[in-house]
């Protein structure tokens, strides 16, 4: 591999320089090569390369095999760490489920009366229709409360001020709707309570394996013992959130030097616990050397003019093609220009849905991108099923949606900080909408939404910008532009994140960019 004067300014920080460092990579720059085929080698000691999915750090192992250098996710290694640390009899139990668990039990017991709540909360619990809400709000709640580290070891959530607390949710968009906090609050609470009791008792879930290890101890049972490390490479740093930031941090043995790699303007993940400006944070918390890595392999000429438009600093390869894009083109020629392989994003999901439907119908096998989406859809069809009745049809199925549905958006769109949330459930009552009126029966309308979102790639691949990052194809297809940024994003750090959204649909494609305009 050939170094570029980029690369050959990082190779010679890594053999000469002192202290740390951190890549700011453009898209498709190579930062995954340089770190393993140029940095790797000529590392001495005990090495660690962090990356972002199991996946990634599996390939890693295999391409780094002969180096110093042992690749792991964060949580494989946060794992290892409490593992080793014989903190209980064995090794500890994994339940992805944990917290989730806790909270419909806690909220089956508010509406049964056996646990003690308010009135208004008591009401909110009892009803089919708004028990779900409670329950997913106090799962994502507890889940960015830790992954915030709005919680250490030196304090449970209940001596947590509740103006700190609402900083976080309303930062992340996190709401449960009408219920006022201090209704909620003791809830949040009690699940810490339950969830830190199992905890002790050597059950865990994924965010525990990097939180627990994060923090240094499990509270009344003993401390985590880190390994630690002459060298630790991260990737993707623009996509950690706090509580990973602290445990990669702690990672480092004193004296030891740490290389972090990421692109500031893909930082796109803000609304799942991310920090948005994780990288600049871990460059002021390491007092790094900032390095540039701006060469864009991926992407021809014309489609890294349109990516200055985002980021200037992107530079096309030395004799890279022009390429082609298509930026005039209406929606109704999506479906006579797709071919096998190729990928087709947008904003949000509706759209994605109508033209693989489209698609399908022309005998052009389609997938779109995220299973968990599809099992969310279901979920709502599910809870206005149960509304309605079981022998329901479809009709009354979908107009008990739109109601409940429309009521909750025209709630969150009244509260201000909340429009993320207002778009995203109105995208998902959309979509299933879209599903219905192609279909007859609820069973129907499952169905389909079960076989269309999957997360492997099918002859043409339909994904919203935020699950296609890390993808790429020869010939990229991108839907509605106008909806970046998105019209309901307001706060700065949302604007900030719909750009960068833009940023990495228009770096996906290889050698044709397509944009369809309604």
């Amino acid at each position: 591999m050939e170094p570029n004067k980029y690369q050959s300014a990082i190779v010679d920080w890594v053999k000469t320089g002192r202290g740390h460092a951190a890549v700011s990579a453009v898209a498709g720059s190579g930062k995954t090569s340089t770190l393993v085929k140029l940095v790797a080698p000529q590392l001495t000691g005990r090495a660690l390369f962090v990356a972002f999915n199991k996946s990634i750090a599996t390939e890693l192992g295999e391409r780094l095999r002969g180096t110093p250098v042992q690749a792991s996710t964060i949580h494989s290694a946060g794992l290892r760490a409490l593992s080793a640390s014989h903190l209980w009899p064995s090794r500890p139990a994994i339940d992805g489920k944990k917290v989730g668990t806790l909270a419909r039990e806690l909220v089956r017991a508010v509406a049964d009366g056996v646990y003690p709540a308010s009135p208004a909360c008591r009401s909110f619990a009892k009803d089919r229709r708004t028990r779900p809400t409670l329950v997913s709000f106090l799962v994502k709640a507890y889940n960015l409360v830790r992954l915030t580290m709005l919680v250490d070891a030196d304090r449970a959530l209940v001596s947590v001020e509740l103006s700190d607390l609402l900083d976080v949710l309303d930062h992340y968009d996190c709401s449960c709707g009408e219920l006022d906090p201090t209704d909620w609050e003791p809830l949040l609470a009690e699940v810490d309570q339950r969830s830190m009791a199992l905890a002790q008792q050597g059950r865990i879930d994924f965010t525990d394996m990097v939180w627990l290890s994060a923090m240094g101890e499990v509270p009344g049972v003993g401390p985590v013992q880190l390994p630690t490390y002459d060298w630790v490479l991260v990737d993707e740093a623009q996509d950690l959130n706090a509580c990973q930031m602290t445990f990669v941090k702690r990672l480092l043995r004193p004296g030891g030097r740490m290389l972090v790699v990421g692109d500031p303007r893909q930082a796109i993940y803000g609304f799942a616990g991310a920090d948005n400006k994780a990288f600049d944070a871990l460059v002021e918390a390491l007092n790094a050397t900032v390095l540039p890595l701006s060469v864009c392999y991926r992407c021809p000429a014309s489609h890294i003019k349109l990516a200055r438009e985002d980021v200037p600093e992107i530079e096309a390869a030395e004799g890279a093609p022009e390429g082609t894009l298509d930026n005039g083109l209406g929606l109704t020629q999506l479906v006579d220009r797709v071919q096998e392989g190729d990928l087709v994003l947008c904003r949000t999901t509706a759209p994605l849905v109508t033209q693989a439907f489209a698609a399908i119908r022309e005998g052009i096998p389609a997938t779109v991108k995220g299973r968990d989406i599809g099992q969310g859809l279901l979920r709502m069809i599910r809870t206005a099923r149960e509304q309605v009745g079981a022998r329901a049809g479809l009709d009354a199925v979908v107009s008990a949606l739109k109601k409940e549905t429309n009521k909750q958006i025209e709630k969150l769109s009244a509260q201000e900080g909340r429009e993320s949330q207002a778009m995203a459930l109105a995208d998902k009552l959309e979509t299933i909408c879209v599903v219905a009126g192609h279909h007859q029966t609820v069973r129907e309308v499952e169905e389909f939404i079960s076989s269309l979102f999957r997360d492997d790639r099918g002859s043409v691949t339909f994904a919203t910008i935020h699950r296609a990052k890390g993808l790429e194809a020869e010939r990229v297809h991108l839907l509605h532009p106008e909806l970046l940024p998105h019209p309901m994003a307001s706060k700065d750090w949302q604007v900030e994140q719909e750009i960068n959204l833009r940023y990495v649909a228009r770096t996906r494609a290889k050698q044709s960019l397509s944009i369809y305009h309604p």
